[in-house]
């Protein structure tokens, strides 16, 4: 789920002091979308299985 709060969290460190520490790094602020993909809560071929079938009923 979504919450807002986690990404402003994010947003606030990076325009802090304590982004001089970060470098290189790319931060995923996805709700945890790509925590969930990789435990495998997140099933991508059934994803992309309903976004074909919304292509082909178009």
């Amino acid at each position: 789920m979504f919450h807002q709060w986690k990404s402003a969290a994010v947003l606030v460190m990076l325009n802090s002091d304590a982004a001089s520490y970060v470098n290189g790094v790319a931060l995923a602020v996805d709700g945890g979308f790509m925590g969930g993909v990789m435990t495998g809560q997140v099933d991508l071929s059934v994803m992309m299985a309903g976004a074909a079938k919304a292509q082909g009923d178009k």
